[in-house]
């Protein structure tokens, strides 16, 4: 069975059981799915070759009389190059179909989540894991009472570290001001939903993991009045055999609001590194109902897990600073929003054969909202980002007509202008395209977009084109009643 094929019994399965289920059970069973496809153009990139003698100058690189930007190795007779070839496409296709299930018994729930992908059109290779037809995403039962909550199966856990999925319990317990969790079980590779000596980790990483990881974790929330939360996670990965260690982090996130004013802060610590890989302040202030200022201070370096090569290359950080503000002009539906900030990289002690590079960026951006009478919106905005080795600029603007029941229309004309990447190379994109919503009765939305990309390459930019074609469907759908809400713990997800 292709692919494909897999990927429409999957769908036509999971919807007919989930509607069998809702039927049966109207009062205690919720099924809703999203169904989404993309259509993804590109241009791939092939080696093309020109007579040296048809090259002038010498060196390693040259210039072709065609303009093409090429390589020359001494001794060779043909000079090489990368072009863009003819245009290739794909259409991913993914369904995701959640059920929840309550009213088995007093705090008594279930829950899951399933995903099919498949490519329903075009090349399979253009798209990620297009292969791996299906994942369970989570599926756990849970028993909640007005203090405490138990919860047993694949789940996530979501933290000032991130999302981290994986198989095994929890335990939350509630007082008035202070919340307290445990958890554990068979650790899942971030992102992947399945475990790090799995193929889709392998692909990738020349020496994945042989072993599956078991992971434990706390977690400690105290709120000492309404609008401040201060919380302490500390979580570590470990070989199940204990022979070694994958990773052992702590985070602190704490917010604390009143009417005008509000602090954020988070970190985030790998402990078997002793490394602080992220540092964040925020402190918002509004000094009236139509103007609010805000400044930040982050600093940021990258995490590795320790049986990955990649942290012994001693990755670098930057420490961060910005400001930003929003303005509502008084009388009017016109909202400003401008935001700016600066950079400062580590050194890497590395050179470049184009010379030095900056140890510093910064960005400046501003948006634009306003309506006009009840039902349009115009939105636009630019945005200039220099930082280590690349830069971009760019800008939008949008229009949108605004129906009831959350249905709209609008057309949007983008543009940017980038700086590759440590290459001697400029380019600018223009694209135009349309979205929309529309609601198909009380349960199904449809969400649709379409977008035509034009690469305008510069006079001295590699002999690329990245110009292509966009497209994205989503279908919104959901089957049974919506569950009651009791306690802490009560709610679905």
């Amino acid at each position: 069975m292709t692919a494909r094929a897999h990927l429409l019994t999957s769908l036509v399965a999971m919807t007919t059981a989930a509607g069998g289920w809702s039927t049966a059970f109207a009062q205690s069973v919720r099924v809703s799915g999203v169904t989404s496809f993309q259509y993804v153009e590109i241009r791939p990139l092939i080696t093309d070759s020109v007579d040296v003698s048809l090259v002038a100058g010498d060196g390693l690189f040259r210039r072709a009389a065609d303009g093409h930007l090429v390589r020359c190795i001494e001794g060779t007779a043909f000079c090489r190059f990368m072009r863009s070839s003819h245009p290739i496409s794909t259409v991913p296709a993914t369904q995701d179909v959640t059920v929840s299930v309550w009213g088995i018994g007093r705090g008594i729930r279930g829950y899951a989540r399933a995903r099919g992908r498949a490519t329903v059109a075009g090349e399979d290779s253009l798209w990620p894991r297009s292969s791996d037809n299906y994942d369970l995403l989570a599926a756990y039962a849970e028993l909640s009472r007005r203090s405490w909550r138990l919860r047993v199966g694949r789940q996530w856990k979501t933290s000032g570290l991130g999302y981290h999925n994986y198989d095994g319990g929890s335990v939350v317990v509630w007082t008035p001001t202070f919340t307290f969790e445990a958890f554990g079980g068979w650790s899942l590779a971030q992102g992947l939903n399945e475990p790090r000596t799995g193929e889709s980790l392998a692909a990738l990483e020349s020496f994945a993991p042989n072993v599956r990881a078991l992971l434990v974790g706390t977690q400690v929330s105290y709120r000492p009045r309404t609008g401040s939360t201060f919380t302490v996670l500390y979580q570590r990965e470990i070989r199940h055999d204990r022979a070694a260690l994958y990773t052992e982090r702590v985070s602190v996130d704490a917010v604390t609001r009143t009417d005008r004013v509000s602090l954020e802060g988070s970190i985030e610590a790998d402990v078997a590194t002793t490394t602080l890989n992220e540092a964040r302040l925020r402190a918002w202030y509004n000094p009236s109902p139509n103007l609010g200022l805000g400044i930040y201070a982050r600093h940021y370096q990258p995490f590795f897990e320790l049986w990955t090569i990649w942290g012994s290359f001693d990755p670098i950080g930057f420490d961060e600073i910005g400001a930003n503000a929003m303005w509502r002009i008084p009388g009017s539906t016109t909202d400003v929003d401008v935001r700016g900030a600066r950079r400062s990289y580590q050194d890497t002690g590395a050179s470049s054969v184009f010379g030095p590079v900056r140890s510093s960026g910064w960005y400046l951006g501003i948006n634009v909202s306003t309506r006009v009478g009840r039902d349009w919106q115009i939105q636009g905005g630019a945005r200039r980002d220099i930082g280590f080795g690349a830069a971009k600029n760019d800008g939008y603007l949008s229009l949108r007509r605004q129906f009831d029941n959350g249905t709209f229309f609008g057309v949007r004309l983008q543009a940017y202008q980038r700086l590759y990447e440590f290459r001697v190379a400029e380019g600018t994109v223009l694209g135009l395209g349309g979205n929309g919503a529309i609601r198909v009765g009380p349960r199904v939305h449809l969400t649709g977009a379409l977008t035509t990309y034009r690469h305008l390459a510069g006079g001295s930019s590699p002999s690329v084109d990245w110009s292509q074609l966009r497209g994205s469907l989503r279908i919104d759908w959901t089957l049974g009643s919506e569950p009651a809400v009791s306690g802490r713990g009560g709610g679905t997800r």
